[in-house]
C-alpha cells in the first residue's frame, strides 16, 4: 500500500522453533529484545490490536505506543492491554469490527459490501446440480485449518447419511487439495 511507511516482520517462527528445540534460544530472545527496543525508540502514538487475544495485547503493550486500541469484544484478557473501540451492535462480521476501530480514529465508516462473483461455469454447474434433485442440495465443507477444530470423518459420514436418508438431500462435499483425504474417508 502506498501509504505504509514500513513493515517490521516479527520473528515468530524462529522464536517458536528455538523454544521447542532449546537451541539458539539466546539469539532468538536477543532478536526479540532488539525488535522491541526498535519499537520503543520509534515512539509510536498508537498500536492497533485487531486480533484481540492475550498475545496480541501483550505485543501491543510492549511496542510502547502511548495509546493502544483494539476492536470491541477483546478476548483472553487483552482488554488489560488495549482500549476497545465502540461497536455498532452485538453481532458484527469481523470486517465491521475492524471498521469500528477506524471509527475510533474519526473515520465515519463506510458501507460494507461483500461481493462473491463465481465464474459463470461454476454457476451453470451449480444450477445443473440443484435442478437434478427434488430435495434440498446441501454443501458440506468438512476441512479445517486447525486440527483441534477438525470434526472426525466418521461423524461427517453419519451426518451425510442422515441428510440423505431423513431429508432426501443431495450432498456435495467441498474443500481444497489439503481436504482430499478427509473427503475420501467420508465417502
Amino acid at each position: 500500500h502506498p501509504d505504509v511507511d514500513g513493515v517490521i516482520p516479527l520473528p515468530k517462527a524462529n522464536l517458536a522453533a528455538s523454544v521447542r528445540e532449546m537451541r539458539g534460544l539466546g539469539a532468538a530472545l536477543q532478536e526479540v529484545f532488539n525488535l522491541f527496543t526498535r519499537f520503543r525508540r520509534a515512539r509510536y502514538d498508537y498500536s492497533i490490536d485487531l486480533q484481540g487475544m492475550l498475545k496480541s495485547g501483550i505485543l501491543a503493550a510492549l511496542v510502547g505506543a502511548r495509546r493502544r486500541v483494539g476492536y470491541p469484544s477483546l478476548r483472553e484478557m487483552s482488554f488489560l492491554f488495549s482500549r476497545p473501540a465502540q461497536m455498532n451492535g452485538d453481532h458484527q462480521h469481523v470486517v465491521e469490527k475492524y471498521l469500528s476501530v477506524m471509527q475510533f480514529f474519526g473515520d465515519p465508516g463506510s458501507e460494507v459490501e461483500f461481493r462473491l462473483r463465481p465464474p459463470e461455469e461454476a454457476l451453470a454447474w451449480a444450477r445443473d446440480v440443484v435442478s437434478q434433485t427434488n430435495g434440498p442440495t446441501i454443501v458440506v465443507a468438512p476441512g479445517s485449518r486447525w486440527g483441534t477444530k477438525q470434526w472426525p470423518s466418521h461423524r461427517y459420514s453419519r451426518l451425510v447419511d442422515r441428510l440423505i436418508e431423513d431429508h432426501g438431500a443431495r450432498v456435495i462435499l467441498c474443500g481444497g487439495n489439503p481436504d482430499r483425504w478427509l473427503v475420501e474417508e467420508i465417502l
